[in-house]
């Protein structure tokens, strides 16, 4: 429904190749619609990465020279300890906490509690 081919995703062919669910749309029981009609559907949903994204690939793949000086170094190791500790310490206390629980009173979230 979103445009993709299932099986042309990396984690999903590898799951349904190791039958941890089902990718193949041919293969999958509907209910309710066909399989001719939900094969139809697109809503032409696009990605994009962000600059962040984009540039950590460029300079861990495509300039290799660089990576060393920039990824393993402590000033590095410093930002990663940075992130850390404002996700798990600041922001999930004052902002992630708080929507955890209010989603964990909707039916999604009774349904994830089952889980």
């Amino acid at each position: 429904m979103m445009g993709y081919d299932p099986l042309k995703i990396p984690f999903i062919k590898i799951s349904h190749d190791l039958g941890l669910g089902c990718g193949d749309v041919d293969q999958i029981d509907f209910t309710g619609i066909t399989k001719n009609e939900f094969k139809k559907i697109n809503y032409h949903f696009k990605t994009n990465k962000s600059i962040v994204i984009y540039w950590d690939q460029m300079l861990r793949r495509k300039i290799k020279v660089i990576e060393p000086l920039l990824f393993h170094t402590p000033l590095f190791n410093m930002c990663i300890f940075a992130s850390a500790f404002y996700h798990y310490y600041v922001w999930y206390n004052l902002i992630g906490r708080k929507r955890i629980n209010n989603f964990m009173k909707t039916e999604w979230g009774k349904l994830w509690r089952k889980y």
